[in-house]
């Protein structure tokens, strides 16, 4: 039997930014004074003085990052590490680690940065600076094509979601009165929509896309729908 996938495509720019990625600084970084390019200047004469850039970022999001056949990191993200580094005159030290974490390891000085589809949110902006936003993307809602109670996020209230603890999607579902369930990635989210213990998930529309194209759940698919 064939377990197929409703995308519920909503854009996402009007929901806390949704769908903007950006660059994420660590927010001590910024100078007492407010002079915050004072506190910059001296952030990156350390990244230059150790000769690296310590990003984090999940690996498990493709394509933003994630591992391919030959289980090597590769994907979106990565090259803008990569290419940011460069640019810089340092190699780019990568540091995997669930989405969770990765606001903790900015906050210890375990990374320089965060490059992962991070959404600029107001309440994230009070510690963290942000980059020009350098992608953008649709956020999607999806259900399993059976469930014929979730046509839009207005029926989310009272309906049980997945997604990574602290993400916008999570405050998406919150958001429209949705019990969410906090998971780790994407395919977990994924997997406990396919087995009905959840009714839906949000996630951005490239990487549920990505997702489902190279590595599809066994006996699923999905239908896009966009608005």
């Amino acid at each position: 039997m064939t377990h197929n996938f409703n995308s519920l495509v909503k854009f996402g720019l009007g929901l806390f930014m949704a769908g903007s990625a950006s660059l994420m600084l660590v927010g001590c970084d910024k100078a007492p004074s407010g002079n915050s390019s004072s506190a910059s200047q001296d952030h990156l004469a350390r990244i230059k003085s150790a000769g690296e850039l310590k990003v984090g970022l999940e690996g498990d999001w493709q394509p933003f990052s994630f591992h391919d056949e030959k289980d090597e990191l590769v994907g979106y993200d990565v090259e803008v590490a990569q290419n940011l580094a460069k640019k810089l005159g340092v190699k780019a030290k990568i540091v995997e680690g669930p989405w969770d974490g990765l606001f903790a390891g900015m906050d210890s000085g375990r990374y320089d940065l965060v490059i992962n589809g991070v959404d600029i949110t107001p309440e994230r902006a009070k510690t963290y600076d942000f980059s020009t936003p350098y992608a953008y993307d649709r956020t999607v809602l999806i259900t399993r094509s059976d469930n014929n109670d979730i046509h839009s996020f207005n029926d989310l209230k009272g309906k049980t979601t997945a997604n990574s603890i602290g993400s916008t999607y999570q405050e998406i579902g919150e958001k429209y009165g949705a019990k969410v369930s906090g998971v780790d990635t994407l395919a977990e989210t994924l997997q406990m929509v396919k087995n009905k213990q959840v009714q839906a998930t949000i996630n951005a529309s490239t990487s549920f896309g990505d997702y489902m194209k190279h590595r599809t759940l066994e006996d699923c698919r999905y239908d896009g729908q966009s608005n």
